[in-house]
């Protein structure tokens, strides 16, 4: 299992057994915040959330609401522990952070945010920047 498909079925074991919400990012489409996934996803997998015990990826994914994910359509799932997301911390998060360079290229947080989340312009930068910043 390829590294990025091993943290992202991780995560999504992690949501499942704790009830923690998450922001999953798609390839091709709007992300969905605040989504809680189906704590009946690890039996249904069979793997007591381990990916070295799945004999095959998930196709579907279940979310708690009902709703079906295709697995190969996600791109992130961003663990979301709501007690680090209080108003307090939203507000105090330093955005100018998300502008330094992560790297040699000049690759910075805020750009990562903004393909990941497909935001179309700074406000939806700045407000997908700032729940990751206040983790």
């Amino acid at each position: 299992m390829e590294r990025a498909t091993k943290r992202k079925f991780d995560a999504m074991m992690i949501c499942s057994q704790t009830g923690t919400p998450a922001d999953v990012t798609f390839h091709s489409k709007e992300p969905m915040i605040n989504v809680v996934f189906s704590p009946e996803l690890e039996a249904s997998l069979n793997c007591n959330g381990r990916a070295d015990r799945l004999k095959k990826l998930p196709t579907d994914v279940a979310l708690a609401d009902g709703t079906l994910l295709v697995f190969d359509d996600i791109w992130t799932i961003n663990i979301m522990p709501p007690e680090k997301l209080t108003p307090k911390a939203l507000a105090s998060a330093d955005l100018t952070e998300g502008d330094k360079p992560l790297n040699n290229e000049g690759l910075t947080l805020r750009k990562i945010i903004s393909q990941t989340y497909h935001c179309k312009n700074k406000e939806q930068e700045d407000f997908y920047l700032r729940r990751a910043l206040a983790l």
